[in-house]
């Protein structure tokens, strides 16, 4: 069995080399806890970053603010002040810290999708443990899903149905939404194997 802490509310657990468990605690709702088979997953995660928009703008508006400043101080021809040099150095200092908290509290969010049906099923926000951490657990990770594929090899159309039932089976669980579902099973019967 294998285990990483992601980030303080998530871990995820592989076992048995083709089943995952991915528990969670959300900030607004109940702490989940489901199972994920993965020879339904896509192997390749999708990666965003999401920027922490306010500590931006605020460094923004600093830097700005600054600029200001060292105009008024250096390039307006009106003799140097003292206390405009040290509102400079306040607004430059604060202008750093908030780009470094904005920089620090942007986070990484990847996601697993369904293999046909395009659902996101697991879900990693944030680089802890530590960057190096994640990205080796996400190459064990994707690993595993192709050996899990390799190990129980199944036609396209089977493929298709077992991905169907599994997503059944997460919808009945509550872990995907109705509309999710509906979604993936639309792409699932539009598939060309599925046709065949």
């Amino acid at each position: 069995m294998e285990q990483i802490e992601i980030d303080t509310a998530e871990d995820i657990t592989l076992f048995n080399g083709s089943h995952c468990h991915q528990r969670a605690e959300r900030r607004f709702g109940p702490k989940t806890k489901h199972r994920v088979n993965l020879q339904i997953l896509d192997g390749t995660p999708r990666r965003r970053r999401e920027l922490a928009l306010g500590w931006l703008i605020g460094s923004g508006i600093l830097g700005i603010l600054s600029f200001l400043l060292i105009y008024r101080q250096f390039f307006s021809g009106q003799p140097a002040s003292p206390l405009l040099a040290s509102l400079i150095a306040v607004s430059l200092s604060l202008f750093l810290i908030a780009l470094m908290l904005a920089l620090y509290l942007s986070r990484t969010r990847i996601r697993y999708y369904s293999r046909f049906g395009r659902v996101p099923l697991l879900e990693l926000i944030g680089n802890r443990p530590s960057a190096d951490a994640l990205a080796d657990f996400l190459r064990r990770l994707s690993h595993q899903v192709r050996l899990s594929r390799h190990n129980h090899p199944h036609s396209e159309t089977d493929a298709l149905s077992f991905e169907l039932r599994d997503l059944r089976r997460l919808r009945n669980e509550g872990v995907i939404s109705d509309g999710d579902y509906e979604q993936a099973k639309q792409r699932i019967f539009a598939h060309p194997a599925y046709r065949a």
